[in-house]
């Protein structure tokens, strides 16, 4: 038969063994800890996170956090969380759009002034705006795909606009 403690018993028992665990977790590494330089009566040197015994010579170390370039330690503007991220990579991919739209609005001046075009390359873009256009206008599934499209069709037209000379 085997022995079994009484519920109550041992729920009570292992609420003591987790307060006695955090006890002593709380109490082995507090969080004001710095680091000591400990020399020992032999002249060795020791570093510990403890002070160090009165008989020795010892000295608390602050290391510095300033780095070799002797600008002042990095501290982010804006906390590491998922949100803040997210906002950054947002605004990164808006100033992206922002210059690839500038880009391509503006024609290549060089071909604009000699009038070099490639017709290979035009006709190969005219086409995949087409069917690009196609596309948009088929509709999309969601909204990621419907961007995804819009900007192919941007982009090929801007190339068009470079490899083809102006329609007359």
């Amino acid at each position: 038969m085997e022995n079994q403690w009484p519920p109550t018993l041992a729920m009570a028992l292992l609420a003591l063994a987790l307060l006695g665990t955090a006890l002593l977790w709380i109490t082995a590494s507090p969080a004001w800890a710095g680091t000591f330089k400990c020399r020992g009566p032999d002249g060795h040197i020791g570093y510990q996170e403890t002070p160090c015994p009165a008989d020795s010579d010892s000295a608390e170390l602050n290391p510095s956090t300033v780095p070799p370039s002797g600008a002042k330690a990095h501290r982010p503007s804006q906390p590491y969380t998922v949100e803040g991220q997210l906002k950054a990579l947002e605004s990164a991919q808006r100033r992206a759009r922002k210059a690839r739209e500038k880009a391509s609005a503006v024609p290549s001046q060089t071909q604009a002034k000699n009038g070099d075009y490639d017709a290979a390359r035009c006709a190969k873009h005219r086409a995949e705006t087409a069917r690009w256009r196609r596309e948009v206008r088929n509709g999309y599934r969601d909204k990621d795909e419907r961007e995804q499209e819009t900007e192919m069709l941007k982009h090929h037209e801007a190339l068009v606009e470079r490899h083809c000379p102006p329609e007359r």
